[in-house]
């Protein structure tokens, strides 16, 4: 008969103790790792960023604007404020009641010193139901406001499907910034026959001092 061999008291006390502090450590190792992983990751994209010049700021404010009416009413007000510049890139202009008050605006704004730059998608203006016409663009620059059409559409029309400019960005002096699913519509206060109310989103980010 095979003699049983037999662990002491001790050694078994100091395997315990063994597992007790390997465990914590290799769980931590794993995720420091994985932690060092992202960082690296996250620290890689901002610097190939950073080469292309693009600036970063921290402890900035996000304030979610989650209808029409809550996103116009935020970016009005902070237009009636801007000192420098307005800056917008938008798929689409709607040629639309808040259009009209957005360039009203605009032009008050011009008048006051304010530097005020627009720039609209050619598929995004022509393919909604309200386009914004060569006239329209005319009394446009006309009140000082700078307009462009990106990649106006043009025979064979091939290329009016690809790369195209699907942005809905406003910079108001280098400060505060809004982006988010809206056009210039306003179908996203009133909604429309077809679809009813309009559910999309949008935010204003701002740089804190």
């Amino acid at each position: 008969m095979k003699k049983t061999e037999r662990k002491s008291p001790l050694f078994t006390l100091l395997l315990l103790w063994f597992a007790a502090i390997w465990q914590p450590i290799m769980a931590s190792s794993a995720t420091d790792k994985q932690h060092s992983l992202q960082t690296s990751s996250d620290s890689l994209l901002v610097q190939q960023l950073k080469k292309k010049g693009i600036q970063f700021s921290n402890n900035n404010s996000v304030i979610l604007l989650a209808s029409g009416q809550e996103k116009f009413d935020d970016l009005f007000k902070a237009i009636e404020q801007a000192h420098s510049s307005i800056h917008l890139e938008y798929f689409n202009f709607r040629n639309d009641s808040i259009n009209n008050e957005l360039i009203t605006r605009l032009a008050k704004k011009v008048q006051e010193g304010v530097e005020v730059r627009a720039i609209f998608d050619g598929f995004g203006n022509a393919s909604n139901n309200r386009p914004m016409r060569k006239r329209h663009l005319k009394e446009i620059r006309k009140k000082g406001i700078e307009i462009y059409e990106f990649k106006p559409i043009a025979f064979p029309w091939i290329h009016d499907v690809f790369n195209r400019d699907h942005r809905k960005i406003v910079v108001i002096d280098g400060k505060i910034a809004y982006t988010g699913g809206m056009n210039v519509a306003d179908y996203y206060i009133k909604g429309t026959k077809a679809v009813g109310e309009w559910h999309d989103m949008h935010c204003r980010i701002e740089a804190m001092p």
